[in-house]
């Protein structure tokens, strides 16, 4: 019976090429990172001879071993204008810039626009005054009944002073005529505000504006009127370093008689909830 040699029927991988192995057709091995398969039989040709090799695919481009570019945690790569380059880690809170085409990227400071601190409370406990007490003069409601204090974290930032006080107007009797006006005031020290100009030129104590607040003109005796404003204003405050700034309310009636009863941040079982007080004071790095 006769036989047929059919040859090797599949490629066979013999690894990397040696010019002292005895190579046959379909053996396959590889060179330089490129792949040959030998089509005649071959000891000693280099796999550059086309006569015994044919290749079968080529070495590509070796990429960059980051490795040797980065060496410690923290580190970004980028492009500088020659090649592949490391950028060292910022300090915390810094953001990555870029300085625009032909530039490397840097970290800086963040430019602000975030909230630094929020102090807030809540009065319920108020005064009962008439207007013997207001009439003509601006009368400090506080130390203890409606104001609120805060230190600021950072030099030039800014504060939002948001003052809600309830304001409860009695008329005891007649119809005469009778308002009352706050105004929020601030200062440096424990002491009252030393100053009545509207946000001084030094920024010492003194006072942000004036609230519009109840007025009873007109009114019968016996009437009642509840007023709850709710103003809010952005302070550009200097305070010195280390130093608190206290917010508090000051008040002032039209008339001086006592036919008028005024309660502030009183808080009963008739006002319930209305009868609370509210000083919220946010903290801004704008």
């Amino acid at each position: 019976m006769s036989t047929i040699d059919l040859g090797k029927i599949k490629m066979v991988w013999r690894g990397a090429y040696n010019n002292a192995t005895a190579y046959t057709p379909d053996d396959v091995v590889s060179s330089g990172g490129s792949s040959y398969i030998c089509i005649l039989a071959s000891t000693g040709n280099a796999v550059s001879n086309g006569t015994y090799w044919q290749q079968m695919s080529a070495a590509g481009t070796n990429g960059t071993d980051l490795t040797s570019t980065l060496g410690t945690q923290g580190q970004i790569i980028y492009r500088d204008g020659s090649g592949l380059a490391a950028l060292n880690a910022g300090t915390a809170g810094q953001v990555l810039q870029t300085g625009g085409s032909g530039a490397n990227p840097s970290w800086v400071n963040a430019s602000g626009g975030k909230t630094l601190q929020v102090v807030s409370t809540t009065f319920r406990t108020g005064e009962n005054l008439n207007n013997s007490n207001l009439g003509g003069t601006w009368r400090e409601i506080g130390t203890t009944s409606f104001e609120l204090a805060m230190t600021p974290q950072k030099s030039g930032s800014k504060i939002l002073v948001n003052f809600q006080p309830h304001i409860f107007g009695h008329n005891n009797s007649g119809t005469s005529w009778d308002s009352v006006r706050g105004r929020i005031h601030y200062r440096y020290s424990t002491s009252s505000p030393t100053s009545d100009t509207l946000i001084p030129a030094n920024k010492g104590d003194g006072y942000l504006g004036t609230i519009a607040a109840g007025d009873l003109s007109g009114y019968s005796g016996g009437h009642w009127i509840h007023h709850k404003p709710n103003v809010t204003i952005l302070h550009d405050h200097d305070t010195p370093s280390g130093e608190t700034i206290t917010y508090t309310l000051y008040v002032r009636s039209a008339n001086t008689g006592s036919s008028y009863d005024w309660r502030f941040n009183n808080y009963t079982s008739d006002n319930g909830e209305d009868g609370v007080g509210r000083i919220i004071l946010t903290e801004l790095d704008l």
